[in-house]
């Protein structure tokens, strides 16, 4: 597994912002080849909204052998001090599995295998954990901590794995979780192999009060004066006081740049941001994304070599309490 563990961790970020008033938000992305370098991305078709993240790859072989290969999907970076500080919202908190990643090939189920390190000060601390009959898993494996002796616990403060102040909690776990699923792609001599894979992203964001002059995190998604004058709009139409909140942010991030572990460019790149509403505001700094239908945003690209992560931020007026 060391194997695995070590190219998916050089090939793949998953990007955090957080404050005390800010929803973390964590981004996830597409496929990684961890064993060829002689597969084509044929097309990716890229569909993003709050509620459900849909990739539909055309990869090609088109050699004169068929090629086997480990394929990954790193889920985004889980931190044991993130989670026990920062609100954050999992699509599914009872599971590792939790952006419910599912794939197919060539339109039947594939059957993944899943592997869970922890990291910490060390490096990887998986096998250390396991010595105190701890699993590497934030979310699934930490129940077993109450169960440790004080001495574990001390050692395990010493080593950097527990938090040993007030500040969370006394017992805290302070490792980080890197899951990544995988499985065994075979990828036929000159032919193609349709794959797709869904997941619910980890959405971030925060919140502006009815009285709030402007959006200091608009630069960032490459805001413009029209977008600003929509936000106030939202703003100005909402029917609550000027305390309460007006607007909602919600913070989508996509790993593009993983698209490059494959051979060469994508041939053919189609991004789509789907909103919920009409009424809602959206942003990025995805160059020649044009809006095609009142909750419809897309673009299209050749020859693509990704440099940047995608980032999309959607203001969305909040519905006054009753």
């Amino acid at each position: 597994m060391r194997k695995i563990t070590t190219l998916v961790l050089l090939l793949f970020w998953a990007g955090v912002c957080c404050a005390n008033d800010t929803m973390m938000v964590l981004g996830a992305g597409g496929l990684v080849p961890l064993k060829t370098t002689t597969v084509v991305m044929e097309s990716e078709d890229l569909e993003i909204s709050p509620a459900g993240i849909r990739v539909h790859y055309v990869f090609r072989n088109s050699s004169a052998k068929d090629v086997t290969a480990t394929v990954g999907f790193p889920l985004p970076l889980l931190k044991g001090m993130d989670l026990s500080v920062s609100p954050i919202t999992l699509p599914d908190k009872d599971s590792d599995n939790f952006v419910d990643f599912a794939v197919t090939a060539d339109g039947k189920p594939v059957a993944t295998k899943l592997e869970l390190r922890a990291l910490g000060g060390h490096g990887d601390e998986t096998a250390e954990l396991k010595k105190y009959g701890l699993s590497a898993s934030l979310l699934t494996g930490t129940d077993a901590i109450a169960k440790l002796t004080a001495a574990q616990k001390a050692a395990l403060v010493k080593e950097g794995l527990l938090q040993g102040t007030d500040y969370p909690e006394p017992g805290a776990p302070e490792w980080n979780t890197q899951a990544t699923y995988y499985w065994t792609q075979v990828f036929p001599a000159k032919s193609t192999v349709d794959v797709v894979h869904t997941y619910k992203p980890v959405v971030g964001g925060s919140y502006m009060p009815k009285s709030q002059n402007g959006d200091p995190s608009m630069k960032k998604f490459c805001g413009t004066d029209a977008i600003a004058k929509a936000i106030a709009a939202q703003q100005a139409s909402f029917a609550g006081g000027p305390d309460d909140i007006a607007v909602y942010q919600r913070e989508v991030q996509y790993v593009l740049k993983t698209a490059n572990n494959w051979s060469g460019p994508i041939r053919k790149f189609h991004l789509t941001v789907r909103l919920d509403s009409a009424d809602e505001v959206m942003s990025t700094c995805f160059v020649g994304l044009k809006q095609t239908s009142p909750t419809t945003f897309e673009a299209t690209r050749t020859e693509f070599s990704p440099v940047k992560d995608l980032d999309v931020m959607i203001w969305q007026k909040a519905t006054p309490a009753h």
